[in-house]
């Protein structure tokens, strides 16, 4: 009777749980509906990146059958037609691949020349600071954004479009796609201008930021990580991220940025040739002393880097005839002047050079090295691959997708200085190694054209443009339905929690039926053992 008692207490009371189940059950009924929506923008977005090699993210695509159809007729296959017509494209980059030394203008440059001869049309957006910054490149137009340079790194100048040039030419654009090159601040600030104008966002890294962050910040705990968290907010608002190598795909994998793809290389084998080896250009512009004399050259930015200080190694172990020449500009270049002065004659700054002068500079050196750790890709060993010289470089960033081992390079630890001047001190005592390197680099280079990896670009174009697109129906579509979807959700989870309610009142109720039932029955009755039997009454 107790226990009844006890279990009648608690179904009254249970009153209050019915309130707490249908408010949770409420709740339960909108976030569902939102997840819901989520999770189908969220296959739609990895089906629209899926082409017949694969998804770009390297992820196994999972979508539910009952959702298939609908991914796929949003997101046709193949780019839906888009890249078959003239593209309209926003180029914003920074810094600016016109005026700046840098790895990345070459392609720049080339990527526009062949825009041009698809059809497109480009306008480009860019921080530069010098009096020479052109107005216009091959017929494009190019807006000037006022910028400053970094206190630490002089030779770049940033912007965060203050004064809005950059949403202008966008506002009166009406781009396709947004184009922007990263890491930077004009990125950041190109982010916001795709989302709020919600244009297709396209973003192509170049620089390695933590590696950066190593040399300069090094002493800045959670620099390199901080770096990574940045990279990894910023791409993860592109409808597609481009990197330069195969190596720079995986790492971005390993630290969860979605949708990214490889820009494949190239380069203009005609103006890197060794067509162009002249005799005369190894003596008065590389400094040689004999044009027999081997030389080993460096072109690119003279910065903390790309570890050039490291190539005095090499220089200790090689004979006074091998020389080192130095193409470029940077912060770093005192410094180094300072550190190879003690060599004298055999290290020499050649400066800036372009055209025909850089192309008779590259096919007239023997051996090109490349110490640095810091590149994403590395275009001035693709220059150096196709101009026919032997390279030697660090196993590290972009690299190894470029340089076969011993096939048509020589790849050294990253950071081993000692290992880097074993490898070309013994290129330098074989000629013949030296040869076989040299033809198979010009081969290897042959390959890499710059209209294939332009046409490469306008199908990554396209797919970006064919995911932003259906997102934004699937989106326009779930608003429509957004309510009739919450009530149906609320109904249904209202229902189970009536049902879930009712199902335990009955078994309450009858639980406790059977309890009072059972109360008259002798198994509930008290027992004794050995009852003694009632004594007789005796008459008094």
């Amino acid at each position: 009777a107790k226990l009844s008692d006890h279990i009648a207490r608690k179904m009254l009371s249970s009153s209050r749980v019915v309130a707490g189940v249908l408010l949770v059950s409420a709740v339960r009924a909108f976030l569902t509906s939102s997840s819901r929506r989520a999770e189908v923008q969220r296959h739609a977005a990895e089906a629209a990146l899926t082409g017949p090699t694969g998804p770009l993210t390297g992820l196994p695509l999972v979508v539910k059958k009952k959702k298939q159809h609908l991914v796929e007729k949003v997101f046709p296959r193949g780019g839906g037609g888009v890249k078959k017509r003239p593209l309209t494209i926003a180029l914003l980059v920074e810094p600016t691949p016109f005026t700046h030394v840098c790895g990345y203008a070459n392609r720049f440059q080339e990527m526009l020349r062949y825009l041009k001869e698809f059809g497109d049309s480009v306008e480009i957006a860019t921080p530069d600071d010098k009096p020479e910054a052109p107005k216009s490149f091959l017929g494009f137009p190019i807006t000037t954004l006022e910028g400053k340079r970094l206190p630490l790194y002089k030779e770049v100048c940033l912007t965060m479009d203050f004064r809005r040039a950059a949403k202008k030419m966008l506002e009166s654009l009406k781009p396709d796609v947004i184009h922007v090159s990263t890491p930077g601040f004009l990125s950041i600030t190109a982010a916001l201008y795709a989302k709020t104008m919600n244009i297709p966002l396209v973003m192509s890294y170049h620089t390695h930021l933590p590696v950066y962050a190593d040399r300069y910040l090094g002493w800045l705990p959670g620099s390199r990580v901080g770096s990574w968290l940045y990279i990894k907010a910023l791409h993860n608002f592109a409808d597609l991220t481009l990197v330069t190598s195969p190596q720079m795909l995986n790492e971005f994998r390993e630290q969860g940025i979605k949708r990214v793809a490889v820009w494949p290389k190239g380069v203009d084998v005609e103006t890197f040739n060794p067509k162009h080896r002249d005799a005369k250009t190894k003596v008065d512009v590389l400094k040689a002393t004999d044009p027999e004399d081997s030389t080993l050259l460096y072109v690119g930015r003279l910065s903390v880097e790309k570890r050039l200080d490291e190539l005095s190694h090499v220089l200790d172990r090689t004979p006074d005839t091998v020389k080192l020449a130095l193409v470029g500009g940077g912060p770093h270049e005192d410094a180094l002047k300072k550190h190879f002065q003690r060599f004298g004659d055999r290290v020499t700054f050649c400066g800036i050079l372009r055209g025909e002068q850089l192309s008779k500079a590259y096919a007239s050196a023997d051996i090109f090295v490349m110490p640095s750790d810091s590149e994403t890709l590395g275009f001035v060993v693709i220059e150096a691959m196709a101009s026919g010289l032997a390279v030697v470089a660090a196993r590290a960033g972009g690299i190894p997708s470029i340089v076969d081992h011993d096939k048509n390079g020589i790849l050294a630890p990253p950071r081993d200085p000692k290992a880097f001047a074993d490898a070309v001190l013994t290129l330098l005592q074989s000629k013949d190694r030296q040869t076989k390197l040299k033809h198979q680099a010009r081969k290897d280079a042959e390959q890499w054209g710059w209209k294939q990896a332009t046409g490469h670009l306008r199908e990554k174009y396209a797919d970006a443009i064919n995911r932003h697109n259906g997102i934004q129906k699937l989106i326009a579509k779930d608003k429509g339905y957004f309510f009739p979807l919450w009530r149906r959700s609320l109904k249904v989870r209202f229902a189970a929690a009536c049902r879930s309610f009712l199902f335990q009142w009955n078994f309450r109720a009858r639980f406790v039926g059977a309890l009072v039932v059972a109360k008259n029955f002798t198994l509930f009755q008290p027992k004794t053992l050995n009852p003694r039997p009632a004594a007789p009454t005796t008459a008094t």
